[in-house]
């Protein structure tokens, strides 16, 4: 069965029955990007802490001129 005849049959079944289903893989939808979001933002915080002893330039400058 191809992705058409998948959307058929879906256009074929009564209204609340494709609304249930409509809400469920939004749901679904929305909870793998929460989780890649979730994901990619603890894993990237944890290497800009790692970097964040470094000096701002200013800093750097401004010690130079001392």
């Amino acid at each position: 069965m191809g992705f058409l005849e998948y959307i058929e049959r879906i256009r074929e079944k009564p209204e609340s029955s494709r609304r249930r289903m409509a809400i469920v893989a939004t749901v679904l939808v929305v909870m793998i990007v929460a989780v890649i979001w979730a994901t990619l933002t603890f894993s990237l915080s944890d290497r800009f802490e790692e970097k964040s002893n470094i000096a701002s330039p200013f800093s750097v400058i401004k010690d130079i001129f001392k």
